[in-house]
């Protein structure tokens, strides 16, 4: 029974992180290009500290297929390089209980685009897309304070649902 609810919890989790995908992506356009909120991390931190980091990957892994089957190869080498990197960097600072999640939040964010900055330069054999470092600087930063705002304001009540969920019940 307990694995047919962890599945459950991942099923919904997984949906509601496809669906600020999609969200984000109606919310871009306002945006200058290549800047995100980063909505869907505040799913893939969630997700750590309420069932661990095996299942916080496999958010990670299947949002980048997802992006992958919806915007192409492209998109999902952006995706993934974001999302592996920014969680590994996630997991390394979760372990100091003295870091806020607002701190690991905007680190991870600023990762994020970071590897995602990277990988375009690779990808487009060009290193002068490093010029907009500075934007994606001060946009990691921004998305990072709020997505680390969010977590932190629907962690605990999510705790709560989880672990109802989680514990066996008659």
């Amino acid at each position: 029974m307990k694995s047919i609810r962890q599945i459950t919890i991942m099923g919904l989790l997984l949906a509601l992180t496809f669906s600020l995908s999609v969200l984000e992506s109606a919310l871009s356009s306002a945006l200058p290009a290549g800047v995100r909120i980063g909505l869907a991390n505040i799913v893939v931190m969630i997700t750590l500290l309420t069932l661990g980091k095996k299942q916080a990957f496999t958010i990670v892994v299947l949002k980048s297929v997802f992006i992958f089957l919806t915007k192409g190869f492209t998109a999902f080498l952006m995706s993934a390089a974001g999302g592996i990197l920014s969680f590994l960097v996630l997991l390394a600072l979760i372990r100091n209980e003295k870091n806020s999640l607002l701190l690991i939040s905007v680190i991870s964010a600023l990762v994020h685009n970071l590897s995602q900055l990277v990988t375009a330069c690779f990808t487009l054999g060009n290193v002068n897309v490093l010029w907009y470092a500075p934007v994606l600087i001060l946009a990691g930063t921004a998305a990072g304070l709020a997505t680390g705002t969010a977590a932190g304001v629907v962690l605990p009540p999510i705790r709560k649902i989880i672990g109802n969920l989680t514990h066996n019940q008659p």
